[in-house]
């Protein structure tokens, strides 16, 4: 969780340099998609454990093949009611644990696809000018100004000696 944040915070603080606000939004909104994703996850993959680790002590045998079997086996109610419950208890487990690995297994191709494209974003970042071009912009746009001051100072000046040369002549 911590690599997700540490990347999270990387590409914020690239986009504030280098995009400004114009599509910094919606790229953050899909990291923090990207992040929540993950945190789901992760919570999904810890109550799949807890559900399993259930099934296992409640069954108090020996592997988890004993409890597929008894998945498949229809439960028939016998001459001992509370064994009865436990297998009926056992079978709903299994259920919801068969249904939350289908769901990670949802969530973990949507965060690979979330992956896929946090990487797309992160390598068009990379391909975008850096700060150090807008600074050396800056001082050709600086450049250029002094530049066309000098050229319009010399133009005044060879227009005032233009005149003076006129004034010269005209008046010897």
């Amino acid at each position: 969780m911590d690599l997700f944040r540490t990347c999270y915070r990387e590409a914020t603080e690239k986009l504030v340099k280098n995009f400004g606000k114009t599509c910094y939004g919606e790229i953050v909104n899909l990291l923090q998609s990207c992040c929540g994703l993950v945190a789901h996850l992760l919570a999904t993959q810890r109550e799949s454990r807890q559900l399993v680790s259930e099934l296992l002590r409640g069954n108090r045998c020996n592997g988890f093949w004993p409890l597929l079997f008894d998945y498949f086996t229809a439960p028939v109610q016998g001459s001992d009611p509370s064994q009865f419950e436990m297998i009926q208890k056992m079978q709903m487990l299994q259920k919801r644990l068969i249904t939350k690995t289908e769901e990670v297994v949802e969530k973990e191709l949507l965060i690979q696809e979330k992956e896929k494209l946090y990487m797309e974003l992160k390598h068009i970042l990379a391909r975008q000018p850096g700060p150090e071009v807008a600074e050396q912009l800056q001082t050709y746009q600086t450049t250029l100004k002094d530049k066309t001051r000098q050229m319009k100072v010399s133009h005044y000046i060879a227009l005032h000696e233009s005149r003076l040369v006129r004034l010269i002549n005209w008046l010897s």
